[in-house]
């Protein structure tokens, strides 16, 4: 009955009512609610449980100032000028708030499970104590089971919402591996405000669209400079390629650094479940470095923090068992030559068209590629890593100036929907009710409004 009633809560009138259910589960003794019939939380209110209703109490004050803005958009707008009708804007609206909703109602609604409610009591716990070792007075991360491993970051609140799959709490100390890695994300997103003092609060979405240029511009700064001397057409293409893989690889950086060897040691059983040959191994979709590359960045991570230049594992060892390969190092990666995408990139669209058109298969000499050793790599992972580790231990250093601020985040959602919808010739309502605002990922090719909103890896390794 519970549930049933909190998944039925899917309007913004429904949320206060909603809130107290909730209220009423956690703490029975001072909220009692005859709908709970004799259901009641084992315990006592938990972190999770006071995160989750923060996280409540954000969402109904923005969805309140969202609503508004419904109304008076209503009331202003010539839906005939506009191509529209109050009933599409309404529903868009429905849409958007639906989507807003999701992970929050998937993250209360799995609380009211005893048995999920054990598991995700000690995941968000485990959360907190890993932002402790920072000494970071971020509100958090709530953790909740779901298909894939990812990260959420909505814009009416600053806590994240981490999702792992069920599966994994069954797996003994590999379980939580993913939760160091997703919180990486987590403090990428949140750089700037977390190292400068005096900048807008922490999650402030004018701050975390420019935070990943932040980080990336520095990064490129030291991957430049390696290479600076004697740059071939071949460095530039490793140069390249590993600064597309800088926020995977900063997050296998903080994840190093707050679970340390188990992090590195998880690796392997992830890297076995994943790759099924050897084929799999050098697989570069663009954002993640490839399984033969992982365990050495988290390793150069490992051996940077500690001092230590032993290994943590034999990966030399553990690729020859699992995957025939005697060399790891020797492994070829085919990595596309840059000049090719600014070739493509002057292009007229016409001419794009065209080729996408064409029934033809691509072959290296539409997309030249170049093939590069595991070894040549190296070098530069060890630079950025090196730089990706001092960013964090700038987050640690100037953790304990930070002090949290209170203002409105449908406001600086609006301000930055305007900018969006201006460079891009759409009306700003549109911006805003687009579901795929709360459907895309930080890491997508959407237009930066798009980027800040939300961070969801569609399957996305720890």
């Amino acid at each position: 009955m519970l549930i049933k009633a909190i998944q039925q809560a899917i309007t913004p009138d429904a949320l206060a009512d909603w809130r107290t259910l909730y209220q009423a589960y956690v703490d029975p003794d001072r909220i009692p609610d005859p709908i709970l019939e004799g259901s009641r939380a084992p315990g006592e209110i938990r972190r999770g449980d006071t995160l989750t209703l923060k996280a409540i109490e954000d969402f109904i004050l923005f969805t309140n100032e969202y609503s508004e803005y419904l109304e008076n958009l209503i009331q202003e707008i010539n839906l005939e000028e506009a191509d529209t009708t109050e009933s599409r804007l309404r529903d868009r609206f429905q849409q958007s708030f639906n989507d807003s909703w999701a992970p929050l109602g998937q993250v209360a609604t799995q609380r009211l499970v005893p048995l999920y409610r054990e598991h995700l009591n000690a995941a968000t716990d485990v959360a907190h104590d890993y932002l402790k070792q920072i000494g970071l007075q971020l509100d958090g991360a709530l953790v909740y089971f779901n298909k894939v491993t990812s990260i959420r970051y909505y814009p009416y609140s600053r806590i994240a919402f981490l999702g792992i799959p069920y599966a994994q709490t069954l797996q003994g100390i590999g379980d939580w591996m993913a939760i160091p890695h997703e919180l990486g994300h987590y403090l990428y997103w949140n750089y700037s405000s977390l190292t400068d003092s005096n900048n807008e609060p922490e999650g402030s979405l004018s701050r975390v669209r420019d935070n990943q240029q932040t980080i990336k511009g520095d990064a490129q700064n030291a991957i430049q400079s390696l290479y600076a001397r004697s740059k071939t057409a071949r460095d530039d293409a490793i140069e390249h390629t590993i600064l597309q893989w800088t926020e995977e690889i900063f997050c296998d950086v903080v994840g190093t650094y707050l679970a340390g060897q188990h992090f590195v040691e998880s690796l392997g059983d992830l890297i076995r479940a994943r790759a099924g040959n050897h084929g799999d191994l050098l697989l570069n979709d663009g954002e993640h470095p490839p399984h033969c590359l992982r365990p050495y960045i988290r390793e150069i991570a490992q051996r940077l923090i500690t001092n230590n230049e032993e290994s943590v594992v034999n990966w030399q060892e553990f690729f020859s068992q699992y995957f025939k390969v005697d060399d790891p190092l020797s492994m070829e990666l085919f990595i596309p030559d840059p000049e090719a995408k600014r070739v493509f990139e002057k292009m007229e669209k016409s001419q794009l068209l065209a080729i996408f058109a064409s029934e033809q298969p691509f072959n290296e000499t539409d997309i030249p590629y170049i093939k590069v050793p595991v070894s040549d790599f190296l070098p530069g992972l060890v630079v950025l890593v090196g730089r990706l580790l001092k960013r964090l231990q700038d987050i640690k250093e100037n953790a304990q100036q930070f002090t949290s601020l209170q203002f409105s985040r449908f406001e600086e959602l609006r301000v930055l929907a305007e900018s969006e919808a201006q460079s891009h010739g759409r009306p700003t309502h549109e911006v805003i009710f687009a579901p795929r605002i709360l459907e895309g990922g930080w890491q997508h090719s959407h237009p930066a409004y798009w980027h800040f909103t939300t961070h969801e890896l569609g399957e996305h390794p720890h």
